[in-house]
């Protein structure tokens, strides 16, 4: 359990930052 925790972190985190950095992209 724990380890499917890290990685849906891991997997929730790496989504956030992509979001993030197209939504710089997008709006600059």
């Amino acid at each position: 359990m724990n380890k499917f925790t890290r990685i849906l972190i891991v997997y929730v985190a790496k989504k956030q930052i992509f979001i993030g950095v197209f939504t710089i992209w997008f709006y600059a």
